[in-house]
This record gives C-alpha cells, sequence and structure tokens, in this order.
C-alpha cells in the first residue's frame, strides 16, 4: 500500500473546489444545527412529553403505566435519544472530512475509503438503532413497575431507505479499495519492470 506522500495529487477545477467548499459548510451546518434543535427542544421544550406519547400511540398498554416525568428514567430516555441521534451526526460530519480531502486534492488517498465505509457503517446502524433503542426505552418506562419487554417487527420507510443508502455505499467502498489496490499493484509491476530495464 502507497504512503501517504506518495499517492498523487489530482488538482481539482476551482468550480469543483468551491462545490466541496459548501458541501462542507452545508454537511457542518446540517449536523451542528440540527444537534441544537435536538438539544432545545429537550431542555427547553416538551420532547420528552412527546416522545412518550409517541410510544402509547405505538404500544397502548403504557396507559397502565405511570410513567415517570424526572429522574433516572428522564435521563435515560435522554441518553437513549442521544445515542439514536449519534450516528446520522456523526456520518454528516465524516462526510465532511472527506469532501475536506477532496479539497485539498487528496482525491485517491486511502483513507477515503476509509471514511466513506464509516459513513457507510454509520448509516446502517442508523437504520437498525431505532429497533434496538425502542424495546429498551419501553422498559425504562416500565422497568420501576411490571417490566415491559416490546419487540420492533417490520420496518418503517425511512428505515428501509437509510439501509439501502448504507449497504450502497458499503458496496462502493469495496469496490473502490479493490480498484485501489489493483492500480497499486500495476504500479508496482511497472517500477520493477522500469528499475530492470534500467
Amino acid at each position: 500500500m502507497m504512503d501517504e506522500d506518495e499517492v498523487p495529487f489530482t488538482r481539482l477545477t476551482p468550480g469543483l473546489r468551491i462545490i466541496c467548499i459548501l458541501t462542507i459548510f452545508l454537511l457542518v451546518a446540517s449536523a451542528l444545527g440540527e444537534t441544537i434543535m435536538f438539544l432545545y427542544s429537550w431542555f427547553f421544550d416538551e420532547a420528552y412529553s412527546q416522545l412518550v406519547q409517541g410510544y402509547i400511540s405505538y404500544a397502548p398498554v403504557l396507559k397502565e403505566y405511570a410513567i415517570p416525568t424526572r429522574g433516572y428514567v428522564y435521563l435515560g430516555t435522554f441518553f437513549l435519544a442521544c445515542l439514536n441521534e449519534l450516528p446520522y451526526y456523526a456520518a454528516m460530519l465524516i462526510a465532511a472530512f472527506l469532501f475536506l480531502n477532496f479539497y485539498k486534492g487528496k482525491v485517491w488517498w486511502y483513507g477515503n475509503v476509509v471514511l466513506l465505509r464509516s459513513v457507510a457503517i454509520l448509516f446502517i446502524v442508523d437504520g437498525v438503532s431505532p429497533y434496538i433503542l425502542g424495546p429498551l426505552q419501553i422498559l425504562l418506562f416500565t422497568f420501576s413497575q411490571h417490566p415491559l419487554v416490546n419487540i420492533y417487527v417490520g420496518f418503517t420507510s425511512d428505515g428501509v431507505r437509510v439501509l439501502i443508502i448504507g449497504f450502497t455505499l458499503l458496496v462502493f467502498c469495496w469496490v473502490l479499495a479493490e480498484a485501489r489496490y489493483l492500480f497499486e499493484e500495476n504500479e508496482y509491476i511497472l517500477k520493477k519492470d522500469s528499475q530492470r530495464k534500467a
């Protein structure tokens, strides 16, 4: 594998460099803006009560429980909500680093494959996490009384869409890694051949 210093730089056109900067700005602004809105909804709005009502509409049996509005249940719910949002925001910030490498001319750097693979995995985690965190949330609501274990069955259209995008990016990373390996192997053969002729 080539060292970072050996990877050829690709000089992008000024137009593409501007587009890369705009993309970086949009990705970072989206991640930070949505994070601020998420925290605001929890500390200054009614995110917790809306979340509880959403779970009650999904599992009407929760109406029989006295769900606490403070204490460890509130903090645990906030923690689970953060875990649910984290993969998406992390994917946006990692994608910003990817476009920063493009802007710098590191188009063929192997680190880009690693970054893109990380984005793909985070998208897959983002699509799967509600089906893991949802039952944990219901268990947390009911833990102090009669613990209720609820298993999610089925997929939402948004969840399927995110999983497809993540899987597609993962396959794309696989293809890029193979292409880069073949490129480096070819470069090594050509270098050896030129040394032999010299």
